[in-house]
C-alpha cells in the first residue's frame, strides 16, 4: 500500500476527508462523540454535512489552518488526514466554541456537556499558547482509516 502525502487545496472539498476521519474514530473518542453526536447515526449524513461546512468555513477564513491527506496510490482512497494550525507571526485569539448549530443536540444537557468538553480540551491549549512564543504549530485533528493502521500512513 504505497501512500502519497499532499496538502488539501482551498478548492478541494473536505467531505470525504471528514467522513474518513469519523469512521476512523469509530465512536471511541469521548470528545468527538460529545461535540458531534449525530455524525455516524442513520441521520448522520446531515450531521456530516454540517461538520464539513464548519471545517470548510474555518479553513477558508483562518489563515493558520492547514489540511493534509494521505492517499493510497493503488486505490486513490484517502487513508489518513490531519488538520494543523500554524501561528507563525501572532498567537491565536482565544475563543471557545459554544456548542453547535441549533437542534444539533437532543437536549440542553447534551449541549452543556459538549461546551464543557470543548473548554476542558481547548482550555489547556490556550494556556500553552499564552506561555509560548510564536511560531506555534498545533495538530488539531488527525485520523487514519482502519485499513491503513500500522502501515506507515500516520507517521508520514
Amino acid at each position: 500500500m504505497p501512500f502519497e502525502l499532499s496538502t488539501v487545496s482551498k478548492d478541494e472539498g473536505l467531505r470525504d476527508i471528514v467522513a474518513m476521519l469519523f469512521k476512523a474514530y469509530n465512536h471511541t473518542s469521548a470528545f468527538v462523540n460529545a461535540i458531534y453526536p449525530r455524525t455516524l447515526t442513520p441521520d448522520g449524513i446531515e450531521g456530516l454535512d454540517t461538520v464539513t461546512e464548519r471545517l470548510q468555513w474555518l479553513r477558508d477564513n483562518d489563515p493558520s489552518t492547514r489540511w493534509f491527506k494521505e492517499t493510497d496510490t493503488s486505490t486513490g482512497a484517502i487513508v489518513s488526514a490531519s488538520q494543523w494550525n500554524v501561528y507563525d507571526k501572532e498567537k491565536p485569539p482565544e475563543m471557545m466554541l459554544d456548542g453547535a448549530p441549533p437542534n444539533w443536540f437532543s437536549s440542553d444537557a447534551d449541549n452543556k456537556y459538549a461546551v464543557e468538553m470543548i473548554a476542558a480540551f481547548i482550555g489547556p491549549r490556550y494556556k500553552r499558547y499564552r506561555e509560548a512564543d510564536a511560531p506555534i504549530m498545533c495538530l488539531n485533528i488527525m485520523g487514519t482509516a482502519i485499513e491503513a493502521l500500522h502501515r506507515g500512513a500516520a507517521s508520514m
